[in-house]
Parts: C-alpha cells; structure tokens; sequence
C-alpha cells in the first residue's frame, strides 16, 4: 500500500466517523446505524455493556436521545486513525 492509498483510506474512515457524529447531534437513527454491520458486537459503559446485533444497538440510541438534552452535545476529540 502506497502512502497516497494510506491518505485516502484515513480521509474515507474519518468522513465516516464524522457523518456518524453528525447523525448523533440530529437525532437521526438511521445515519447513526447506516454503516453498520447487522451482527455488530459492542461493548459500552451504560447497560447491557455488551450489545450483539444492530436491533439492540438501535435500542440503546432509542434510550439515549430519549435521554439527551436537545440539541444532543456529542463531540469527538483526538481522533486518531
């Protein structure tokens, strides 16, 4: 892999983190799940700390912009790709 191929494979990942953040601070669901696999597993601090499929990951975001103040504050700091 060539650096330029390196560049555009971290600018690819970086726009979809970033679309990802986006879709959280709009209370959009369906652009927070958009690129994600359906057996997605995860891991995360509020319970159930392990998510296996995007039915229960869709559940979570549910509960949490039932949660959230409106506009939802949701920034990334330090990203690193």
């Amino acid at each position: 892999m060539n650096d330029h191929s390196i560049s555009k494979d971290k600018d690819a990942i970086r726009a979809l983190v970033t679309d990802w953040a986006a879709a959280v601070r709009r209370n959009d669901i369906e652009g927070v799940l958009r690129d994600h696999s359906l057996d997605l597993l995860v891991f995360d601090v509020p319970p159930p700390v392990r998510l296996r499929g995007l039915g229960a990951y869709r559940k979570t975001w549910g509960d949490f912009f039932q949660w959230a103040s409106n506009p939802v504050s949701f920034d990334l700091r330090e990203v690193g790709i």
